[in-house]
């Protein structure tokens, strides 16, 4: 096939995976689609489609007046983590996000914490608004949320954290 009907046919593909999904290009063949814009790689087409991937926007948020029962902890950290800086440090707390996880380093008492966010983020997306505890309870710490905002991109089965404000006590 010439380069210009691979374009002519990608782009009509692309037209049609991002206006009606799958359910617009599934008629044409008689396997089943899984996702759209593989068709270009599926069909040889050489070149991939570009499309953008669509995600799931979640946001947690606790009230300002929230009383948290933390007990049998000494210490505790204010974490306030923003997407555009990646990571926070000073002399006394460093931490950083990597995909769902949250790594805090306490440098004076050369303690590290390794927080999932994974569990709590899709339980968020599944329930929507329903309320519930918005603690990470670990062997020697736990975590309250007062803020945890980002996007799930379903297809790669990844989180992209945007904001996370909340208590690491320890």
């Amino acid at each position: 096939m010439e380069k210009k009907e691979r374009m002519k046919l990608k782009s009509s593909l692309k037209y049609l995976g991002e206006t009606y999904e799958k359910k617009g290009v599934q008629p044409f063949f008689s396997d089943t689609i899984e996702y759209v814009w593989d068709l270009s790689s599926d069909l040889d087409l050489n070149e991939q489609i570009q499309t953008v991937e669509l995600s799931k926007y979640f946001t947690i948020q606790e009230s300002n007046d929230r009383v948290w029962k933390i007990k049998d902890f000494n210490s505790f950290a204010p974490i306030n983590y923003y997407y555009y800086t990646n990571t926070e440090e000073n002399n006394k707390l460093q931490y950083s996000v990597e995909n769902d996880l949250l790594e805090v380093k306490i440098v004076s008492g050369k303690r590290t914490f390794s927080i999932p966010l994974r569990e709590l983020i899709l339980k968020s997306l599944e329930e929507g608004t329903v309320t519930y505890e918005r603690v990470i309870q670990g062997e020697d710490y736990t975590f309250a949320i007062d803020a945890l905002t980002g996007d799930y991109y379903e297809r790669k089965d990844s989180i992209s954290i945007n904001k996370i404000e909340g208590y690491l006590f320890y």
